[in-house]
C-alpha cells in the first residue's frame, strides 16, 4: 500500500495487531534513523527481542507474584505516514485494550512507554505518568534535546 492510498485514522476498520516477527525488524529498521545515534541496529535488534521477558512484582509484604508490564518501545513511523493522526489513534485503541486485558502470565500492573514525544502531549493522549513513578530522559548523543518533559 503506497502512501497515497493508505486509511485515515478515523477510519473504523483501523485496528491493533501484533506484528510478526518479520515485521518488527522491518518497523526497528525502518525507524532506527530517529535513535541509531544512540545505539547500533544490530544491538537494537538483540535487545528489542531480550525485552520480551516476564515481569514480577511484590505487595508491601515482601510476597513476589507474577506480574504483566506492557512495553510500548516505539511510537515512530516511517516519514510518509507522519501528520495523519496515526499517533493519536495508535494511543486511543491502545487505551481500551491494555485497561481491559488480563494475561494467564499475571495481573497487568502497568505499562512503560518508550517516547520522545514527552509527557504533554501524551497526556493530551490520555497516557498519564503515574505521579509515584519515575520519568527518565535520556539525551541524544548527537546533542538533539528530547521534547517537554
Amino acid at each position: 500500500m503506497s502512501s497515497s492510498d493508505t486509511r485515515h485514522s478515523c477510519d473504523p476498520n483501523l485496528g491493533l495487531v501484533h506484528p510478526t516477527a518479520e515485521e518488527r525488524v522491518k518497523i526497528w529498521k525502518g525507524t532506527s534513523s530517529a535513535w541509531e545515534d544512540s545505539i547500533p541496529v544490530h544491538a537494537f535488534l538483540q535487545e528489542s527481542e531480550d525485552l520480551a521477558t516476564r515481569a514480577i512484582e511484590n505487595d508491601y509484604d515482601g510476597n513476589v507474584k507474577d506480574a504483566v508490564v506492557h512495553g510500548i518501545a516505539s511510537v515512530s513511523c516511517p516519514e510518509e505516514y507522519r501528520r495523519r493522526a496515526y499517533d493519536s489513534r495508535y494511543f486511543r485503541e491502545m487505551h481500551k485494550v491494555l485497561r481491559e486485558w488480563e494475561s494467564e502470565e499475571g495481573v497487568t500492573v502497568g505499562s512503560i512507554l518508550y517516547s520522545d514525544i514527552g509527557s504533554k502531549w501524551m497526556s493530551v493522549l490520555r497516557w498519564l505518568p503515574d505521579p509515584k513513578q519515575s520519568q527518565l530522559v535520556f539525551p541524544s548523543v548527537n546533542g538533539v534535546k528530547p521534547t517537554s518533559v
